[in-house]
């Protein structure tokens, strides 16, 4: 399942392969034909909020085609690491990364997030929220 908002809102399912336990073993970025499916359209720089539920995706990547991007979800999606937020760091408000196979926490220089959710992963150390000045919400379990 992949939803996205924006100027034109859109929600669309796709035929993306789902996650299974074999398939982590590759590695899968966010891939901008991924962005572009969810938003139906070629220009995705509008697009406010995308979430991916579901779909297979290990790393986070072309991001700097959503340059408005203010909440990112993604859920279950197999996803080992997430520090590719710089092309959306001064817009992202809130970042959800729920069910995933994530083991640390990775510096994040987003001054305007307020809600982070982090739950069901294998972090064991919470380290650098100085980052996160604006930070109102972190949930962990």
């Amino acid at each position: 399942l992949i939803r996205c908002f924006g100027e034109a809102s859109c929600a669309r399912f796709s035929d993306l392969p789902t996650l299974s336990m074999s398939a982590l073993v590759d590695d899968t970025p966010l891939s901008a034909e991924v962005i572009r499916n969810a938003c139906g359209e070629s220009d995705s720089s509008h697009l406010e909020a995308l979430e991916l539920i579901f779909t297979r995706c290990t790393s986070l990547a072309n991001l700097h085609l959503t340059p408005a991007l203010r909440s990112l979800s993604c859920i279950d999606t197999g996803l080992v690491q997430f520090g590719n937020l710089l092309p959306v760091g001064h817009t992202l408000t809130c970042l959800t990364l729920i069910d995933q196979m994530l083991s640390r926490m990775e510096p994040l220089p987003l001054p305007q997030l307020k809600r982070l959710y982090l739950q069901n992963n294998r972090i064991g150390k919470i380290e650098h929220l100085s980052l996160l000045p604006r930070l109102e919400v972190l949930w962990l379990c």
